[in-house]
């Protein structure tokens, strides 16, 4: 797990300022569990019938997913269920920000309701629920800027 990357998602719609995932409060980003996605591009091509080929005359970037996955640590089984309930409540938001933080730089996005899975394919982990602890995977869509 790395330990020099802090994520922070802001929760304007819920009301609420800004949630710190870090290990100080139970969150810990799992190692490559988080990347600004990939860029797609849909395009527009224009063709003839006196060239080869055609060629592309417009073209725009479609949404990103951002992969995010995070393991959370609480000392109960209640406070481990209310960091995953404030972090799902969070993703769950119609649109957010979501700042990263890597060794001191920052990447900001404009994020939309992201779809996500609690333990391993959305089932719990019992060996790590025993010990206060399960993974929650994202797919965070963001917009392309």
């Amino acid at each position: 797990m790395t330990d020099f990357v802090q994520v922070i998602i802001g929760r304007e719609e819920l009301g609420i300022g800004f949630m710190y995932l870090t290990p100080s409060v139970g969150y810990y980003i799992t190692r490559d569990g988080i990347g600004p996605g990939g860029v797609e591009w849909e395009k527009q091509h224009a063709d003839s019938i006196f060239v080869d080929g055609s060629y592309m005359v417009a073209r725009k970037k479609q949404m990103q997913v951002i992969p995010f996955s995070v393991w959370v640590k609480a000392t109960s089984a209640d406070q481990l269920h209310d960091r995953i309930n404030v972090l799902t409540e969070a993703l769950e938001q119609w649109e957010y920000y979501m700042t990263v933080t890597i060794d001191g730089i920052d990447y900001t996005w404009t994020c939309e309701t992201a779809d996500y899975e609690i333990g391993d394919g959305g089932a719990w982990q019992d060996l790590e629920l025993r010990s206060y602890v399960q993974k929650v995977s994202a797919q965070i869509p963001r917009f392309p800027d």
